[in-house]
């Protein structure tokens, strides 16, 4: 295949794996039209306050943050006809970008070494890091402005020469110094562990240095930085881990008259502590640092988000843009047609297979001619999700003339915009009818996951996701898709569905391999999605769309230490997401709160990836230990659930959604 033809769109998928001229080529500002609710960019440039961005795993927040950088910044100031100095004096700030890596602190925390000792050497690592990144952000920006400001970058490197008690003759050569020391560093740390008097060394390689003072002296030296904010950015956080009390001083420390900020982004559950080495004190929200949620409260806003995203990357394909296709929506479809997939199914079976579904009735009518009559109302061969609407009805005690009145009443146009079965077929069911017609044929065929809508659903609010369902998707097509372009470029619902369930399926496997309760994890979501998909299959349909629990009590999982870390590590890696706002935990339940199946994982059981109120399982702490350390039938943890299923089929506050 030619090459050109075979790049995908979406293989640049991760932030965290892009230069920044590839953040700038893939930048869609999320900051216009107000897309994240509270997130705007005048503040995170200006606002000398640290900021943390707190978002799931693919939400952005790397892309944000390099944004922010030096490096994106200088890109952006290219066509500008200032130069970089007074680019970077109006802006009001400089990002300097530093991004943590596990595999340090891990190391670190091999170390046979006191508590204390790994505190000093982190910290003093930490300097170093942001020290050496500053100079060569300064450095770079002088190069850039050729030889513009020669007297102020000679003053700079002489005040430096003084600070660090040196004769440097550039800026290069003061951060390979700096460079010097942090090899140093990672020598002692290597061999430490074969060094009995390693400890004692350490003490004499730390310095009196902080680059607090670099930045004290680069804005005495250089007039068109002398009130820019260096806002110093750290990347996932979160693997810091036992290290954020160190961080958490810095940014309680934080003094406006120094010019010195952060900007921080982590998961969700990111922050393992408030605590700080200030006295007894405590980082507060607020009033130390603001956080900043990544979430799209409107999910209109995040589609168009979304849109926006794929149109930039498609117009850089050579192939697609050259046949004007970018727009994603032309290739995915806008929306899935649920009456045509089930059409499509049934009518590629013989006759006594395709009214198979009509055997739910059997329970409850045992006469075979009683059987025959209901089959023969309850027909409707155009609409096979109204059959099995009809099905459903008369399961729940409607009759089949009332049933088949209702029906043909909706079909002849002639139904209330409020009636019960207009409501039932149009908003509330239409998407469990296909489960639960699927169901009955599921030897023969699953549920389909297409379209733009449905993508943006399954991503459940990351965009990592949604460019990786692009990207396994687009990795279906061959020749054949390409050749015949031109006559319909609308992918196969069969690859978009592939390309589905392999995102799925390689999201849960990165969460297995965690070396953090990975596995525990792991069996839990396939316990969760085998629980949504036996509720789903329910004949009766009592509870359409479940996809939602609660915990029995949330405070002892809390106090628990073995399962309140597996909680939160669910949660970092977005097996589950925590809903904003508490509700009732199902029906007629107290107020708490309710999480919810990563929908991402939806084709891989078959289940709905909407959001549905009402009834929602509630486990028992025991329960919820149980599901983490066994591999258990969807039937046999729903008889272990703290709320059962009842006979109420709806309840009064169920949501009533759309496909869009």
């Amino acid at each position: 295949m030619n090459q050109n033809i075979s790049e995908n769109p979406f293989s640049r998928c991760t932030a965290r794996n892009m230069s920044y001229n590839e953040v700038l080529d893939y930048w869609c500002s999320p900051f216009v039209n107000n897309n994240i609710e509270g997130l705007d960019e005048q503040e995170l440039f200006k606002n000398p306050t640290p900021i943390i961005i707190e978002g799931a795993r693919g939400s952005g927040k790397t892309m944000i943050l390099k944004y922010l950088s030096y490096y994106c910044q200088k890109d952006f100031n290219q066509n500008r006809e200032e130069d970089l100095l007074a680019y970077f004096k109006n802006k009001g700030s400089i990002g300097i970008y530093i991004v943590y890596k596990e595999d340090f602190v891990n190391m670190l925390e091999r170390l046979n070494f006191s508590k204390d000792s790994k505190n000093l050497f982190f910290a003093y690592y930490h300097e170093l890091l942001i020290s050496r990144e500053i100079l060569q952000v300064i450095e770079d920006l002088f190069k850039e402005t050729n030889g513009l400001y020669e007297g102020e970058k000679q003053l700079l490197i002489n005040k430096l020469s003084s600070f660090f008690s040196k004769e440097y003759i550039s800026l290069d050569e003061c951060s390979k110094d700096i460079s010097k020391k942090i090899n140093k560093m990672d020598s002692w740390i290597n061999k430490s562990r074969y060094n009995q008097s390693a400890e004692k060394n350490l003490f004499k390689m730390i310095e009196t240095e902080s680059f607090s003072s670099i930045v004290s002296i680069i804005r005495n030296s250089i007039q068109a930085l002398r009130n820019v904010i260096f806002i110093i950015i750290i990347d996932e956080y979160e693997n810091v881990n036992k290290y954020q009390k160190i961080f958490n001083t810095f940014i309680k420390k934080v003094d406006s008259s120094e010019k010195i900020t952060y900007r921080i982004g982590m998961r969700v559950e990111g922050m393992s502590t408030m605590e700080t080495d200030v006295g007894n004190e405590l980082l507060q929200i607020n009033r130390d640092f603001l956080l900043k949620r990544l979430i799209f409260t409107d999910h209109n806003k995040y589609k168009k988000f979304l849109f926006s995203i794929s149109e930039k990357r498609l117009s850089y394909s050579p192939f697609f843009s050259s046949h004007n296709l970018t727009n994603i929506k032309e290739l995915l479809g806008i929306r899935e047609d649920l009456e045509a997939e089930a059409k499509s199914i049934l009518n590629n079976l013989q006759k006594q297979k395709r009214e198979k579904h009509f055997d739910l009735l059997k329970e409850n009518i045992k006469d075979r001619d009683e059987l025959k009559y209901a089959i023969s109302e309850l027909k409707c061969p155009e609409h096979p999700l109204m059959e099995m609407l009809n099905i459903i009805w008369v399961l729940r005690g409607r009759t089949v003339e009332e049933t088949k009145s209702q029906m043909k009443e909706y079909i002849d146009g002639k139904a209330d915009k409020n009636s019960k079965y207009r409501n039932d077929y149009v908003n509330k069911y239409k998407y469990q009818l296909i489960i639960s017609l699927l169901k009955s044929h599921q030897r023969i065929a699953k549920k389909q996951y297409y379209s733009f809508n449905t993508f943006a659903f399954l991503s459940s609010g990351s965009v990592n996701d949604f460019i990786s369902l692009c990207r396994h998707t687009f990795y279906q097509l061959d020749n054949t898709y390409y050749e015949n372009i031109n006559k319909d470029k609308r992918i196969p619902q069969e690859l978009q569905t592939n390309g589905a369930k392999i995102t799925a399926l390689e999201q849960l496997q990165n969460i297995q391999l965690n070396r953090e309760n990975g596995t525990e994890m792991h069996t839990f979501l396939l316990n969760l999605g085998s629980l949504f998909s036996y509720i789903h299959r329910e004949k009766g349909v009592k509870y359409p769309e479940t996809n939602q629990f609660a915990f029995e009590n949330e405070s002892e999982i809390y106090r628990n230490k073995e399962l309140y870390p597996v909680l939160k590590r669910l949660l970092k890696w977005g097996g589950i997401i925590k809903k904003q706002n508490m509700q009732s935990i199902s029906i007629g339940q107290r107020k708490g709160n309710i999480y919810y199946l990563n929908h991402i994982f939806a084709p891989l059981f078959n289940i709905s990836y909407r959001i549905r109120g009402g009834y929602n399982p509630v486990l028992s702490t025991e329960l919820f230990k149980k599901m983490l350390y066994n591999s258990m039938e969807g039937k046999d943890i729903d008889n272990e659930l703290v709320v059962k299923n009842t006979e109420k089929a709806i309840h009064p506050t169920q949501q009533v959604l759309s496909l869009d």
